[in-house]
């Protein structure tokens, strides 16, 4: 009976994978260009860089709130403000708008979360705060 057969020949064949991420060969720890060479090796990120700039390590530099609290947040705080934080919770403290742009896990939550809580302390009714997030930046870990 033909009605039995199978219809796997309209079935339309499955795309094809998507080229593979990593190196043929295993990375070196001194390769420092590494990630770059790899998303330009990749198709999908071609031409995507404007500018690419390698920055040597440099310590950090440390600051302290110039505003007096309502609370002691050192245990917000468990390592001293880096200089970045310190200057924008005061602005902010002190009314300024703040745009903050460092890099990844650098602690700019701290930074707007210290004038946060403070302005929340002073008064709890009034207060209100909205965070705005980049979630496609973030997405793409940028």
């Amino acid at each position: 009976d033909d009605d039995d057969d199978d219809d796997d020949d309209d079935e339309e064949p499955a795309a094809a994978p998507p080229p593979p991420l990593r190196p043929k060969r295993e990375r070196h720890s001194d390769d420092r260009n590494f990630v770059v060479r790899l998303l330009k090796a990749t198709e999908w990120y071609e031409d995507q860089a404007a500018h690419i700039e390698r920055l040597e390590a440099r310590p950090p530099t440390f600051g302290g709130l110039t505003a007096k609290l309502r609370y002691d947040l050192s245990e917000l705080a468990r390592r001293p403000l880096y200089e970045h934080q310190a200057r924008a919770a005061d602005a902010a403290l002190r009314g300024r708008s703040v745009a903050l742009c460092t890099g990844t896990a650098s602690g700019k939550s701290l930074a707007y979360n210290i004038p946060t809580v403070e302005f929340a302390s002073a008064d709890p009714g009034r207060c209100v705060a909205l965070y705005l997030y980049p979630t496609k930046a973030l997405a793409q870990d940028q």
